[in-house]
This record gives structure tokens, sequence and C-alpha cells, in this order.
């Protein structure tokens, strides 16, 4: 009887044993295969991010130039981050990145309703320095936040970082982006003296 009980302990024991490695198999390939999804992900959305930046520096050094009619005129195309397009498994992605990658259109449209208005109400002819002004820093901050994010995803996928050699665009976009910055506080000073009575 005894011999009897203990094979059917370790029949019993196998049998869980077995059951325990075939989950414990079929949860490690799961968790391979949304590791191998979320990096594939990452690759995907960090060079569609890094084109949008490189577009974002091309419209941050657009001066324009001046048409056969005497106005300045954009040479560069606005560039466009459209993540909808990218197919790739976005839930495997963490809820900030994720949150942070789909928002970037919003941001976008928020910029060029900024530069539109005052292109509209503010902006000067021939030349509308004001638009140009707009148009750059809004760009600067755009092409800041798009490699700030790859930036993440990269680090997220393990990914090597850029090599830009001696000139680096997060460099020439957070040196612009200050500018502006510096720009608007001392024509807010200059106001806000001017309005004291």
């Amino acid at each position: 009887m005894d011999f009897f009980s203990n094979a059917a302990a370790t029949g019993f024991i196998g049998v869980i044993v077995g059951a325990t490695m075939t989950i414990g198999k079929d949860y490690f390939l799961t968790l391979r295969k949304e590791a191998k999804a979320e990096k594939y992900l990452c690759i995907r959305v960090v060079s569609e991010l890094e084109r949008f930046a490189a577009g974002c520096v091309d419209v941050v050094g657009d001066d324009g130039e001046e048409n056969p009619n005497g106005y300045t005129v954009v040479t560069t195309k606005t560039p466009e981050f459209e993540p909808h397009s990218i197919d790739v498994d976005w839930e495997s992605l963490p809820l900030t990145l994720l949150y942070r990658t789909l928002d970037l259109p919003n941001q976008l449209q928020a910029a060029s309703r900024e530069i539109e208005d005052v292109l509209e109400h503010v902006a000067s002819p021939p030349d509308y320095p004001e638009f140009y002004e707009e148009r750059q820093f809004q760009f600067a901050k755009l092409g800041l936040q798009a490699l700030e994010l790859a930036a993440d995803l990269r680090l997220r996928a393990g990914l090597p970082g850029i090599d830009n050699g001696e000139w680096s665009s997060i460099s020439f976009l957070r040196e612009r982006y200050q500018e502006f910055i510096d720009l608007r506080a001392k024509k807010a000073a200059r106001y806000a003296q001017y309005m004291q009575p």
C-alpha cells in the first residue's frame, strides 16, 4: 500500500511540476514577445521622432527669403509627426511614454494655432519678423520635446545614444529656445515698464 501511495504522490508531484514548467514556459515566451514588441515600437517611434526633430531644426533655422513681390516667405516645410500611422503594438508601451508620444500631434496643432494667430494679428509685412520668431520658438520647443522623448524611448529599449559629432541638434534647439525665452522676458519687461504710470 505504501508503494502505491508513494507512486501516486510521485506521479501527482510530476504532474504539478510538468504543469508549472509549461505555464512558466508560456509566461516566459509571452514576456519575451512583449519585450520584443516594445523594442520594435521604440525603434520605429524613435526614428520618426528624430526625423520630426530634424524638420524642427530646419524650421528654427529658417528666416525666410524675399520673393519676387518683395515679401518674405518660408523656405522650409512644416514637419509632421503622425504616430497613428506607425504600425506597432501601442499597448506594449508604459502609459507615460505612450501619452507623451500620442500627445505630440496635439502639441504640434496648438503650436500651429499660435503661429497662425501671430501671422494674422501681429506680424507686419513685408518681412513678418514676429511670425518667424513665433514659428522658430514653437518648433524649437517641439523639437526639444521630440528629442527628449526619443532619448527616453532609447533608454527604455536599451538602444545606443546618438553620436552627433561636434554639432548637436539638441544643443542647437536648446540654445535657440533659451534665446527666445530671454527675448520674450526682455519684451515683457519693456512692456511692463511702458505701462507704468
